[in-house]
C-alpha cells in the first residue's frame, strides 16, 4: 500500500519544531509498520531467520532506540503535556483521521503508542503466510517493487531527523547520542538498498524491451545485479543509440 505524504493530512506544514517532531512521527511510526508488513508478509518466506535480510528488517520495523532517544529529545524541548495539531496546522483538512475528535496528542504519545498511523496500518501481521521451498534467499521482482519505495521513504525519514537535529533546542548528549543511532539505522537502510538495486534496471528493461524469453520476474531470480546492467547495457535500442551517435 501506499502512504500518504503527511500534508494529506495536516495541509502545509509550517517550519516549527513541533510541526517538525509531528512530521517526523508520522513518517516513523507508519514507515516502521509498512516494513514490518512487508517481513510479515514477504521475509519468513523467502529468507531463514537468522539471515543478513531478515536482520537488517528486523533493525528497520523496530528501531527502539532511535524512537527512545527522539522520545527523550521531544520530551525535554516541549514543556506542555500536550500538542494540539488543530493549533500547529489550523488548515488541516483530515487531522481527525489519524487522531480522531481529540485532536491533541500527549508528548509522549509521539514515538510510542497507536497515535499517527494510518488507518489500514493499525494490524498488520500476517498469520497466513507459507514459506517458500527451498528458500529463495533472494527477492522477486514484485518483492523489490513494494520495498524498494519504503526505503527510500524511510531514508528520507531520517533525512528529516537530521535536519531536525541540527535545530533542535536540546542536550548536546542528546544529539550525540542520536547521531551514533542514526549511523546504525542508515547501514541497515543502505544493505537493503543493495538488495533491490537490480529493480530499476529491470524496470528499464521493461520500457526499452524485455530479452527473449524472459519476465521481469526470471531476471530478478536468475541473474545478478551485473548480469542484468551488461544485458541492458547490450540492449538493441542502446545498441542503435551509439551507432547513431558515430554517424
Amino acid at each position: 500500500m501506499q502512504l500518504p505524504p503527511f500534508e494529506y493530512f495536516v495541509g502545509s506544514i509550517p517550519n516549527t519544531e513541533q510541526a517538525t517532531a509531528l512530521h517526523i512521527s508520522y513518517e516513523l511510526k507508519n514507515l516502521t509498520r509498512l516494513v514490518w508488513r512487508f517481513q510479515s508478509d514477504i521475509m519468513f518466506t523467502r529468507f531463514g531467520k537468522n539471515d543478513r535480510q531478515c536482520r537488517a528488517m528486523r533493525r528497520l520495523y523496530d528501531p527502539f532506540a532511535l524512537k527512545s532517544i527522539l522520545d527523550d529529545i521531544v520530551c525535554h524541548m516541549f514543556s506542555q503535556d500536550k500538542l494540539d495539531l488543530l493549533k500547529i496546522f489550523p488548515d488541516a483538512p483530515r487531522v481527525e483521521a489519524l487522531l480522531g475528535k481529540d485532536t491533541c496528542l500527549y508528548v509522549t504519545y509521539l514515538f510510542y503508542g497507536e497515535k499517527l498511523y494510518i488507518k489500514n496500518l493499525r494490524g498488520v501481521y500476517n498469520a497466513w503466510s507459507k514459506r517458500e521451498r527451498p528458500l529463495p534467499k533472494r527477492f522477486s521482482y514484485a518483492n523489490m517493487e513494494r520495498l524498494r519505495p519504503i526505503i527510500l521513504r524511510y531514508a528520507k525519514c531520517m533525512q528529516l531527523i537530521v535536519s531536525f537535529s541540527k535545530t533542535a533546542n536540546t542536550r548536546v548528549r542528546y544529539k550525540d547520542n542520536l547521531k551514533k543511532i542514526l549511523l546504525k539505522v542508515t547501514r541497515q537502510l543502505h544493505y537493503m538498498m543493495e538488495q533491490t538495486k537490480v529493480y530499476p534496471i529491470i524496470k528499464e528493461f521493461k520500457r526499452l524491451g524485455l530479452p527473449a524469453g524472459h519476465t521481469p520476474e526470471t531476471l530478478a531470480a536468475e541473474h545478478t545485479f551485473e548480469q542484468v546492467k551488461d544485458m541492458l547495457e547490450g540492449h538493441p535500442t542502446k545498441l542503435k543509440n551509439i551507432d547513431e551517435d558515430i554517424e
